[in-house]
C-alpha cells in the first residue's frame, strides 16, 4: 500500500529519476484513494535520501474532471510539447 499512486520507492537507489506527476502534492490536502496528504512530498524526499537524483515534472496546469475526457487530449499534447521545448536543454543536463 502507498500514500500515492507513484510508487517511488520501488526507484529507491537508482542513479537518476524523472518523476511525471499531475502534481507535487502540494495541493492534496484531503486524503483519497490513493493520495494522503504530504505522502508525494515524502516519496520525493525518501527517493531523493536514498542518493537517487530526482527531476520532477509536472503539467503547467490539470483540470481533475477533465483528466478523462478525449477532448482534453489535444491541449494536452500541446501543452506536452510546451514543456518538453522549454526543458529540452535541462533534461539533457540530467541524463548527462
Amino acid at each position: 500500500m502507498s500514500g500515492t499512486g507513484t510508487h517511488l520507492d520501488l526507484l529507491s537507489g537508482a542513479r537518476r529519476v524523472l518523476v511525471l506527476a499531475l502534481s507535487d502534492g502540494t495541493d492534496v490536502t484531503v486524503g483519497m484513494a490513493t493520495q494522503a496528504p504530504g505522502a508525494a512530498r515524502q516519496e520525493l524526499a525518501d527517493l531523493a535520501a536514498s542518493r537517487t537524483e530526482v527531476m520532477l515534472r509536472t503539467p503547467e496546469e490539470f483540470d481533475v474532471e477533465e483528466l478523462m475526457k478525449p477532448t482534453s487530449v489535444p491541449k494536452a499534447l500541446a501543452m506536452g510539447v510546451r514543456q518538453a521545448s522549454a526543458d529540452a536543454a535541462t533534461l539533457l543536463a540530467f541524463w548527462e
